[in-house]
């Protein structure tokens, strides 16, 4: 893939950071319990130069860098999540580890914008995949955040084939948004359900069920920083923006 001669200014113009979902870790809808994780994450540190991956005593590939002044938190979703028929008090997506360090990071940060990037959507109720259906370690972390007054937060995902932005009011605070961007290459979603077609919470006009990408773009003095979200289409035609 990287001596194909289309991408070459691209790799040298920019920095690349990545995370993985379920067919960058292992088959469809993999969890914890795939036998060749270890070499998938051995296979991942050779092939992407995060800053860093998981802690030296929690494998896996999770980091924090920052872009001026964003802070940008990569998560995995991948290496600790439990089997989807585990009782939902018990299954876990990020494990006790991961979720620790994220909510000290978190703490810790003082950028007015803090993404977080997640192989699976966060909200997302009509997908069983998504962080919303491991409610225990889902409503830890966002009661943490509340208590916590921990603003600018926005999250990053993809996993499903289309695009779309979804915001979830918070009473007395700031709202957290799930900007999903996929996919640039593969098929896009050709059938979805009425649940997914028709999610409330979804901003009206984000959904994009074609070949698409994504930008974010941040403006502004200090005090007053923006963030522009961007859907375009496969040839770079602007099809949404969003201003937070």
């Amino acid at each position: 893939q990287r001596s194909q001669p289309i991408i070459q200014p691209l790799l040298a113009k920019m920095p690349q950071y990545a995370i993985w979902d379920d067919h960058d870790f292992g088959p469809n809808n993999s969890t914890a319990g795939f036998p060749l994780k270890e070499a998938s994450l051995d296979l991942f540190k050779a092939y992407w130069a995060n800053p860093r991956y998981g802690l030296a005593t929690e494998p896996g590939n999770w980091s924090r860098l920052s872009w001026n002044d964003v802070d940008i938190f990569l998560t995995d979703g991948r290496y600790y999540r439990d089997a989807y028929d585990l009782p939902e008090e018990k299954r876990k997506l990020l494990g006790d580890a991961q979720l620790a360090w994220l909510k000290q990071e978190l703490k810790a940060s003082r950028a007015p914008f803090k993404l977080v990037v997640m192989g699976s959507p966060i909200f997302n109720p009509a997908y069983s995949e998504s962080f919303a259906q491991y409610p225990s370690e889902y409503n830890d972390f966002f009661e943490f955040i509340q208590r916590e007054k921990i603003e600018g937060l926005v999250f990053i995902s993809g996993d499903r084939h289309h695009s779309d932005l979804y915001k979830e009011p918070v009473k007395n605070g700031y709202p957290f948004y799930n900007f999903t961007s996929s996919p640039l290459t593969s098929l896009p979603t050709q059938i979805m359900s009425a649940a997914e077609q028709n999610l409330p919470k979804r901003v009206p006009g984000t959904l994009v069920q074609q070949h698409n990408y994504g930008m974010l773009k941040f403006s502004g003095p200090p005090g007053k920083r923006v963030l522009i979200m961007e859907t375009r289409d496969a040839k770079g035609k602007l099809l949404w923006e969003y201003r937070i």
